[in-house]
């Protein structure tokens, strides 16, 4: 639970998700602005809007802050740059092929479609937002996951 938690632990999970997103940014901005053209996509996570296990609480609220990074820089980088986030719940990925097969099975029965995303999915996702087809998106937090947090 969140009180068995260090504190070092905590930074060093805010340090790469919101920290290290904010770094990048940070480094693009000025040639983005120079060329009057940019995308910022960030990989949020379901976690960051719904807290399904408490234990993640620190990843949570990295994604969370990720989330608003994503808003406030959205707002700041206009109208040249758009800032777009991408929440991803169960992608098919060594990490969920490590959980036990009872759990993983009770996970699809909670998700519609029945099935954990494949990561070539985020990356389409991904490509649509860097594309000219997503030139008006900006602000967003795209949920990718089946449709479980309906």
């Amino acid at each position: 639970m969140w009180h068995e938690k260090k504190a070092d632990e905590f930074r060093k999970t805010l340090d790469v998700n919101v920290i290290g997103a904010y770094n990048v940014a940070h480094a693009v901005y000025k040639g983005m602005i120079d060329k009057k053209w940019g995308r910022v996509i960030n990989i949020a996570s379901t976690n960051g809007i719904n807290t399904y296990y408490p234990m993640c609480l620190e990843y949570d609220a990295s994604k969370a802050a990720l989330n608003s990074l994503t808003h406030n820089l959205s707002m700041q980088f206009a109208p040249y740059i758009t800032v777009n986030a991408i929440a991803p719940g169960f992608i098919d990925t060594e990490m969920i092929q490590q959980i036990p097969e009872e759990t993983r099975e009770q996970y699809l029965k909670e998700i519609p479609m029945g099935r954990f995303a494949d990561p070539a999915e985020v990356g389409r996702l991904v490509v649509a937002l860097a594309s000219d087809a997503c030139s008006y998106m900006t602000g967003q937090t795209l949920v990718l996951d089946g449709g479980l947090s309906l």
